[in-house]
Parts: structure tokens; sequence; C-alpha cells
């Protein structure tokens, strides 16, 4: 629902939200009123303190103001738990009800103040190991963290946005001052966040990154709570979903590959080559999840403080005891004659690789690390489209941040002539590129770069970005590009057009929900914690369904309330604007890799492994499952490749 409107601004909390904090707020002060109580009744005047005239005025007022918080808190717990998410009319009186808890609020405290004063006047007079001068003490300390807690509350849900005043001013003149001052604010948080990582090249990633997350989050008009209810729904829903995630349109699931499948896009090939894609991590990777056996491996090959003994590396980057170097050899199962450069330099648009030579499987492999930094994160979330000039033709874009990384890997591979060197040396070798996750797309792009002087070139890209490459260069790409998706996974399946799907779907889930968002989200947490089966999808109560899917939010929201015309204006003119955006898609071929569980839509522990070629289409919406951010791991997607490269080989 749209964020609260009080004190003539909007907030980024809904009207909904108070239900928790205020009960909460109402136990305990519901118990420091006893404890008051207690204490005013029982104090002795001439024993504890002689001079008790003023601390007992200041016990009297805090009972006073408890007592009196407590049918305000019940009154905002009551008005803020009626209704569903999105009927607001219900919830009109909590803005009300908020203007008198703040002035209440404002005389806790002036009371404080006043409490402080007192109590460091007349301690002296008072036995201070006495409980009820401790009482009084704890009362006065708790008193101002509450006041504390409050103002950092305040803070949270302040939107600096919300003060603007449009007012008088034209829809395009107030949309362009609006989204100028969201994207100024979204770049001063990002600066905060890489406040270390000032540069002339990072300031302008940050601009860039900051104006796609203002346009994104632009028209949103949901506050964070709602965000939360609407994943949890959506996360329902789709589990139970037999079927699985929708299929793509009929005129493009059948639509002929425009390069048939090589033989060498196999399973077991795929999971020797994830080795290299993961040992390019280095240590981080290596111990995840293992960390007493993988310490006890690398001890074999880290040398303490070897930058400063004269010890060579073949890497270069790597930390004083060369522990990135121990791992990937230990990964690869390589000797160090095997590897002809190796980097683990990481700078914006710059990522670690590697060269190597696998006598194995008679391939020479240039494997890319994936996202591992913030710097990387940086690159992930440059979002604008470039041209991939290397194939001569307009139509074929690619991601902004990936395509600048494969420039830089792709350069320094001809500086070095580390790729022509190892050529040179095995001539019948294959060359293979691979990378997970940002390593993958970089790879993909990186590959379509080296065809030309490699045509026989393959790669194996793991859990690249969904939004990577248009559509005629991801068809191109199906000569020489092996994609793997593991379950749910995330990251394959985000785009700017995903994304886009997904908050239309949020905001659909909201509008048919019946349910409170505080009944929402306790039978969330008894689903997760208790195993309960509360059903969070269907309407529970007694409402005709029909009348509920067919509400639209306009119907429950005061928009002269909530929101401007000016707002309006603004939501629609920025998704036209993106409506020209060029869809991206995954590269070349995509395998997708699932448990017998999930290929039948049925919940439970994991089967066996599964396995089906699916169109790039196919991964253009966003599902909201349980395993969708742990399918990212790169150790997860290893071991289902391993179990179905053994059991199922396709």
């Amino acid at each position: 629902m749209p964020g609260l409107q009080a004190f003539g601004r909007l907030w980024i909390v809904a009207s909904d939200d108070f239900v928790f904090p205020a009960a909460l707020e109402l136990v305990i002060n519901y118990s420091w009123l006893l404890a008051v109580t207690t204490i005013y009744l029982t104090h002795d005047p001439g024993g504890t303190c002689a001079q008790r005239g003023t601390l007992a005025t200041y016990i009297l007022g805090c009972g006073f103001q408890l007592l009196v918080s407590v049918p305000l808190l019940v009154s905002l717990i009551v008005c803020s738990g009626r209704g569903a998410v999105m009927e607001t009319a219900a919830r009109r009186a909590v803005p009300s009800l908020l203007y008198c808890r703040l002035a209440l609020f404002l005389f806790s405290v002036g009371w404080d103040v006043a409490g402080s004063v007192w109590l460091s006047s007349d301690i002296r007079h008072c036995v201070v190991t006495s409980p009820t001068v401790q009482v009084i003490i704890a009362l006065v300390i708790c008193n101002w963290l509450r006041s504390v807690v409050i103002l950092i509350g305040l803070a949270v849900v302040f939107d600096p946005l919300g003060s603007v005043s449009l007012s008088g001013a034209g829809y395009s003149s107030a949309r362009r001052k609006k989204s100028l001052l969201r994207r100024s604010l979204w770049h001063a948080r990002f600066r905060f966040l890489c406040c270390c990582l000032h540069t002339d090249e990072t300031s302008e990633a940050l601009r860039d990154v900051a104006g796609h997350i203002a346009t994104l989050v632009g028209e949103v008009d949901l506050v964070p709570s709602d965000v939360v209810a609407g994943l949890i729904l959506l996360q329902q829903k789709h589990a139970n979903q037999p079927e699985g995630p929708p299929e793509p349109p009929a005129h493009l699931q059948h639509r002929p590959a425009t390069h048939a499948r090589s033989d060498w896009m196999t399973v077991p090939r795929a999971a020797h080559f994830m080795r290299y894609a993961l040992g390019v991590y280095g240590w981080p990777w290596f111990v995840h999840g293992r960390l007493t056996s993988s310490l006890r491996l690398l001890w074999r090959r880290i040398i303490c403080c070897a930058h400063y003994r004269g010890k060579p590396s073949l890497a270069l980057g790597d930390n004083c005891c060369l522990c990135n170097t121990a791992a990937l050899q230990e990964c690869t199962a390589l000797e160090d004659g095997d590897f002809l450069y190796v980097s683990f330099v990481n700078r914006l648009y710059q990522v670690a690789f590697l060269v190597a030579v696998d006598h194995a499987a008679e391939s020479i492999v240039v494997a890319v690390r994936g996202t591992l930094s913030v710097i990387d994160a940086l690159t992930d979330l440059c979002l604008d489209s470039a041209v991939v000039e290397e194939t001569g033709r307009p139509q074929d874009r690619a991601h902004k941040g990936m395509l600048q990384a494969a420039r830089y890997i792709e350069t320094t591979l001809r500086e070095t002539e580390a790729l022509d060197r190892a050529v040179t040396m095995h001539p019948d070798y294959t060359v293979v590129v691979t990378g997970h996750s940002l390593g993958a797309g970089a790879a993909a792009l990186l590959a379509r770069m080296l065809l030309p002087t490699h045509p026989r070139l393959q790669c194996f890209a793991f859990s690249p970005p969904g939004g990577l490459v248009s559509r005629p260069l991801s068809e191109d790409m199906q000569a020489y590009v092996m994609s793997v998706v593991c379950g749910d996974d995330l990251v394959p399946r985000l785009s700017v057009a995903a994304v886009e799907k997904l908050k239309n779907e949020l905001e659909d889930a909201l509008n048919a929900c019946t349910l409170s968002k505080h009944s929402l989200l306790y039978r969330a947490c008894c689903n997760c914690a208790c195993g309960a089966s509360h059903d969070l999808v269907t309407p529970e109560d007694g409402r005709d369904s029909e009348t509920d899917v067919h509400r639209p939010l306009v119907d429950s929201v005061d928009r002269s309330n909530y929101e401007s015309l000016v707002d309006v204006a603004e939501r629609a003119m920025l998704a036209d604007a993106r409506a020209e955006h060029v869809p991206l898609y995954l590269p070349g071929h995509v395998l997708h890799v699932t448990t017998a569980t999930e290929a039948h839509g049925r919940d439970g522990a994991a089967g066996a492994p599964h396995s089906e070629w699916r169109t790039p289409e196919y991964f253009c919406n966003i599902r909201v499952t349980g395993n969708m951010f742990s399918d990212h791991l790169p150790d997860l997607v290893n071991e289902s490749l391993r179990r179905l490269a053994a059991e199922h080989p396709c």
C-alpha cells in the first residue's frame, strides 16, 4: 500500500505496520505501570530518601503517562490491524492516533529531562542500594532508552523525498524534479556504502547504478513491509504450482534453434570444467562449508609471508600466504607448469581470471571469477545495454558491466600473449572459456570476442545473469555456449524485464490478498518455525474471491491523501520510457538442472538430479521459492552437476 501520510509528508511505513511495535510497547508500558504503582504505594516517606517530593512527583508523572499510553496503544493496535493489506480506508484513524502518540512522546521526553535533574539532585539523600531507588534509576534509564529507540525508528522510516513539494508545477517539470532528487539520493547512498572506492571511473559507475535503481524503484508504491508480504504470498503461490514456472509463449517455446546442440554439450564435460569456474574464486569458496578439512588441505601448499621471503608466485594479486593459489591448485589438481597466467587483481570492470592447460581434457581453459567483492557488485549493477561492436551488428547488445569485463580480459590476453602461447604449444587442444555468475556472463562475451581466432572454441556458463545478451546474439551463441541453470536460482532470472514482472506480480498478489498484514506475517512465521500449513493465498475470511481479485487498488485508497496526480503521471512516464528497453536473455543453449521432486512440482527432500534443455524465455519470470538464493552458491551447482553427471548423463 502507499506510504503513510502524516505530519504533511509521506513516510516509508504503512498504516498497518504498527500492530507489532505497538503491542511490544504496550507490554513494556504495562509492566512498568505495575512497577511504578507498586513503588508509589509502598514507598516510605521518611525512610529511603529525606527529600522525596520531587522523586515522588516524577514517579506519579511516569505512572500517568503509562496509564494514558495503554488505551492509546490498544486503539492503535486495533486500528492498524483492520482490513487487508491494500484496504487503507479501514485504517484512516491511524494518523490521528499517531498525533496523540507524538504529543505523549514529547511530554515523556520533557518529563525524563526533569526526572534526570531531580534524580541527580536528590540521589545523595537516598540510600542508593535501596530497591526503590534502584527501580527509580532503572525507570529513568529505560525511559531514555525508549526515547532513543523511537527516534531511531523515526529516522529509519523517514523518506527524504516525502517533504518535496511539487504544488503548482506542471507534470513534466514535477516529474523531472522528483526524478533528479531520487537519483541524487541513491547516488549519495551508494557513495556512502562505497566510500573507500573513490575514483573517477567508480564515481561514474555509481552514478549509473544510482540512476538504474532510482528508475526501477521510482514507481513502486509499496513500503518495505509490503514487499516482504508480497514475496511471502508469491512464494506460496509458486510453491503450489504443480506445473512449475509458466512456459514461454508458443511461438517462442517451439521456435527452432538457430544452431543444433553440439556433441560436446554434455553434463560430464560441464561438470569437469566447473572445477575451474570454482577454483578461480580462490580460498573464500574453497573453505565455504568445510572449514576444517579445507584448511588441512590448504596447509600443505600455503607459504607464510611468501612475498617477503622471495617466493615466486604464479598468480598476480594473491595474498602474502598465496592462499588463493593453493586453493586453485587443490581444486583443479594442476601443477605450477600448467598455469600460464593467473590474476586475482580485482578492480572495477577488472575481474580475476586464469589461463591453464588441461592435458586430461586436451583443452586450454580460460576461467573467469564471479562476484566476490563490492567492486564486483558494481559491475553487476551496471545494467545498461551496450552494443557488442565485435559482431558488427547494431542489434547485438549486452550487459554493459560484463561487456567491459570481457574486453578487459581480451585485452590482457592479447598483451600477455598467454592464450597465444598455449595454442602454439598445443595446437590440437580446444580453447574452453568458463565462469560462474558474473564470470559466466563475462566468459560468454569473451567467447564471442575470441571466436574469430579460435573457431573451435567452447564456453560453459554456470548461472549466468538473465539480462546478458539480446535475442539475436543469444541465438548466435548457441553454436559455442552452453549455459547451466540450477533449480530456482535467482541470478539467471534477473533482468530489467523480469523485475518489472515481479513488481506487477507483487501488486496483484497484495490486491488479491484478503488477510491483514500482521495476520499474514504471523501465519508465515508459524509455517516456517512450527511446520504449520496455513494457506496464505486463498481467501479465508468468507469474502467473495471474485470480487477481491478484481478489486483495484484505486478503489481502496484515498488518492488525495496518499498519492498526488503528479506521482501517477511520473509512474506512467517512467513505465513508457522503460518500454523501449532492449530485452536481454541468457546466452546459448540452456540446461536446467533440478531435482526429481522439483521437476514434478512437489515439496520434500531433494531427489535424483533431473535435467532438461530450455529456451532463454523460460527464465524470464523470477521464481520466488525457498531456494532461490541458496541455489546460486557455486558449491551447490557443482554438487548438482556432479551427481547428474554420475547418475544421469545426457
